[in-house]
């Protein structure tokens, strides 16, 4: 199939294989059986593009869904899935994951092999995205991600993947963690109740007895986004 990312120029150059990513997955009896939409270039959290057009929230079609793996988000939190794949660098999975109320999680870079995956930006330098998933719920995040790392079966298409099966001392390990937080950004500020849900998660991570370290004034949210800027568009914006 094609994997357009929204851009009409990607259209009808169809894939010839799967990602690895994707065939770890059928290797473990999964079955992909739709793709997602996605805001046009990845870089936005909303979700429309002049092919597919515009996936609305499953919870409120007067709402945006996030992005920009929007479409999966809907599908997880619509009940059509219980989990699909995802991919992040400033959000990409999480914050549809925050809009429409499941989990969403990017991993280190690495993890998960991410050979044969459509770039929005091929071959920048300094900014490169991870894999993630969205679930519906963390559970079902961390039995699949299990399954994923165990016997290196990545390394059956990828042998550049990380040689790191699943730790489940250390995922069972009650040694308290650092753990960073900030409740919004001055670039991105926070709305809602998500400042009052932060704190709440940060204290009931506390009462755990795990240390809880403020970003609030380490991060310099505009500095971040100019870097960001910068790298994506090196070649003068170009491809995009």
């Amino acid at each position: 199939m094609d994997s357009t990312l929204g851009y009409s120029k990607l259209l009808y150059h169809a894939a010839r294989n799967s990602a690895v990513i994707v065939k770890t997955f059928e290797d473990l009896g999964a079955v992909p059986f739709c793709k997602t939409n996605v805001p046009q270039t990845l870089a936005s959290i909303g979700s429309d593009n002049p092919i597919f057009g515009e996936t609305l929230n499953p919870l409120n079609t007067h709402l945006a869904p996030g992005g920009s793996t929007s479409g999966t988000a809907c599908m997880v939190a619509a009940g059509a899935l219980k989990v699909g794949l995802a991919t992040d660098i400033g959000g990409s999975a999480r914050i549809p994951a925050h809009f429409t109320g499941v989990t969403g999680i990017a991993f280190t870079q690495g993890r998960l092999s991410t050979k044969g995956i459509v770039k929005a930006v091929p071959n920048i330098v300094g900014l490169k995205g991870t894999l993630g998933l969205i679930g519906d719920n963390p559970q079902t995040i961390a039995s699949v991600l299990k399954h994923l790392l165990d016997n290196n079966r990545q390394h059956n298409y990828d042998p550049l993947a990380l040689p790191f099966s699943w730790n489940a001392h250390l995922f069972e390990s009650s040694t308290a963690l650092r753990i960073g937080y900030f409740t919004s950004l001055s670039i991105f500020p926070a709305i809602g109740d998500t400042p009052k849900t932060i704190l709440a998660a940060k204290e009931a991570l506390q009462s755990k007895g795990h240390k809880l370290i403020s970003l609030e004034n380490i991060i310099d949210s505009f500095e971040a986004y100019d870097v960001y800027s910068d790298l994506i568009s090196a070649d003068g914006g170009q491809y995009i």
